[in-house]
C-alpha cells in the first residue's frame, strides 16, 4: 500500500515536471453577482437585426412591431447588453454564440458555460423568458434555459410534455417539450420541438453549466443537432419594460470569455503549485469531483482539463504569474 502511494506521488511529481509553453489569456476573476455597475456607451440597434458585434459574439433583435431596441457594449464587456420594449408583441433580444451553418455539435465546442448579472423593470405581457436561448439544426430544435421571468413563464407550457427533473447550479430545473407546427423558425415556417428547462427558484445572477444541461437533455431522449445559437436572452410577449445585463460572459472552446483567472483553480487569487496539483488530482481521478473549477482549470481553452493544463500552470507559476 505504501509503495502504491509512493508510486502515485512520484507519477504526479513527474507529470508536473513537464513544462509546456503558451497560456490562454489569463484574466481577472469576478463574482458575477457583484458585477452590478452600469456600463456606458455601446452601440444601439433597432428594427430586426442579426449581426456580429466584433468581439466573438453575435446580437439578434426581433420584434413583431419594431417597437424596441438593444444596446450592445461589446469589447471586454463580452455579451453584456441592455434592451427595452414598449407594446411590441413578441420581443426577443439575445447575444452570444452564433454559427449560421450549425457545423458543430455542442460536444465539439468543449465545455460551454455562462455567467451573468442583470436588473429588470416593467412588465412583459402574457409570457417572458430570461436566461439562455438558442437553436440547433438537424434536427431543428429551439431551446430555453429559463432562470427568471416577469409575470409568468411560457404561454406554450399548456401544450407541453414534462420530460424530467434535474439539479444543476444550485437549484432544480423542470424539463418540458412542446411540439410546434407551422411556427416561425430560423429556416422559416416549420414544424419543430421547443425545449424548456425552467429553474424553480428564479435568480438575477449566477453561473450556468450550459453543456451539462445539454447532456442531461440527451439523457432524457432529446436529440440535439448542430449548434446554431447559444445566447443570453430576454423575451417578452408584450408590456413595457427594460433589462440591463451589467455582466454577461459565455465561454466555449476557442472563446475563453472574461471573468476567470485561468489557472487559479482554488480561487485564492494566486496561481501556485497547489493549483497545478489540483489539476493533476482531477485528471487522475476516476470519479471527477463535482466542485472542481473546470473553467479555471482549462488553461489552454480546449474544452477539457488535462495534464497540458497542469503543465501550463507550472509554467505560469515559474514565470511569476506572467
Amino acid at each position: 500500500m505504501e509503495f502504491e502511494k509512493m508510486f502515485i506521488s512520484f507519477r504526479r511529481a513527474a507529470l508536473l515536471s513537464i513544462i509546456m509553453l503558451g497560456v490562454c489569456n489569463v484574466k481577472a476573476q469576478k463574482d458575477p453577482c457583484s458585477m452590478t455597475e452600469q456600463l456606458s456607451g455601446g452601440t444601439v440597434f433597432t428594427g430586426n437585426v442579426s449581426k456580429d458585434i466584433g468581439n466573438g459574439y453575435h446580437v439578434e433583435l426581433w420584434s413583431e412591431s419594431n417597437a424596441g431596441s438593444v444596446t450592445c457594449f461589446g469589447g471586454d464587456a463580452d455579451c453584456a447588453f441592455k434592451a427595452s420594449w414598449y407594446n411590441c408583441g413578441d420581443f426577443l433580444a439575445h447575444v452570444g454564440y452564433y454559427d449560421g451553418s450549425a457545423a458543430k455539435k455542442h460536444t465539439e465546442l468543449g465545455r460551454i458555460s455562462a455567467e451573468y448579472c442583470y436588473t429588470r423593470q416593467g412588465t412583459a405581457g402574457n409570457y417572458s423568458h430570461i436566461g439562455i436561448y438558442g437553436w440547433t439544426k438537424t434536427p431543428l430544435l429551439e431551446y430555453y434555459i429559463v432562470d427568471d421571468y416577469f409575470e409568468g413563464s411560457s404561454l406554450l407550457l399548456g401544450w407541453s410534455v414534462k420530460k424530467g427533473t434535474y439539479t444543476f447550479d444550485g437549484d432544480t430545473y423542470d424539463l418540458y417539450k412542446v411540439q410546434r407546427y407551422n411556427a416561425p423558425s430560423i429556416i422559416g415556417t416549420s414544424n419543430f420541438e421547443t425545449i424548456y428547462a425552467i429553474r424553480r427558484n428564479t435568480r438575477h445572477c449566477g453561473h450556468v453549466s450550459v453543456s451539462e444541461h445539454f447532456t442531461k437533455w440527451e439523457e432524457f431522449g432529446i436529440k440535439l443537432g448542430g449548434l446554431y445559437e447559444c445566447s443570453f436572452l430576454c423575451e417578452t410577449g408584450g408590456g413595457a419594460g427594460s433589462i440591463e445585463y451589467t455582466y454577461a460572459t459565455m465561454r466555449w472552446k476557442g472563446q475563453p470569455g472574461h471573468g476567470i483567472v485561468l489557472g487559479d483553480v482554488n480561487n485564492d487569487d494566486m496561481i501556485t503549485m497547489a493549483d497545478a496539483n489540483a489539476v493533476v488530482n482531477y485528471f487522475l481521478a476516476s470519479d471527477k469531483p463535482a466542485d472542481f473549477n473546470v473553467d479555471a482549470g482549462d488553461v489552454n481553452c480546449d474544452g477539457d482539463v488535462t495534464m497540458a493544463d497542469a503543465n501550463q500552470i507550472v509554467n505560469i507559476f515559474l514565470s511569476d504569474g506572467k
